[in-house]
């Protein structure tokens, strides 16, 4: 009898600790999904803010789809951020979970922000007010930064 009880605890501790390794797992997929997303939108922001800045020529075309791919991409954000997803790796602060409606706002405003710019580019608006919604963007992203990411 008492061999069947520590099987019984030997597998339970194996699946207890299976389950953590799970869901720590998931905490460092969840960490790298985001950073991989918000590497996808740097990518395409960057000449973005290049071509409003004239450190590079304007490309309507580029600025367009990269305008485009932002949109898509940073509603995409949102399913990175797990509960308490913060790993040795993470940029993200324990306040995002901790003040989760907040947080989820600024990533709707950015949401809304990067639609009005695909928007905005989609019907070739002029490069100052291109400039005007890149700077929209760029605010929200770093509201966000400044809040709740730890660099």
């Amino acid at each position: 009898m008492n061999a069947k009880r520590n099987m019984l605890a030997i597998g339970m501790v194996a699946l207890m600790a299976n389950t953590s390794a799970s869901a720590d797992d998931a905490k460092e997929e969840a960490v790298e999904y985001r950073k991989s997303v918000y590497e996808v939108i740097a990518w395409n922001f960057g000449p973005m803010v290049g071509m409003v800045k004239q450190e590079i020529p304007f490309d309507a075309e580029v600025f367009a789809r990269n305008a485009k791919r932002m949109a898509v991409m940073v509603p995409m954000a949102e399913e990175g951020f797990i509960p308490d997803s913060i790993t040795p790796d993470s940029t993200a602060k324990a306040s995002i979970w901790e003040n989760w409606d907040e947080f989820k706002a600024g990533l709707d405003k950015l949401t809304e922000e990067t639609t009005k710019l695909a928007d905005l580019a989609t019907a070739e608006a002029d490069l100052p007010t291109l400039g005007k919604q890149v700077g929209a963007v760029g605010q929200t992203c770093k509201g966000c930064h400044d809040e709740y990411r730890t660099e």
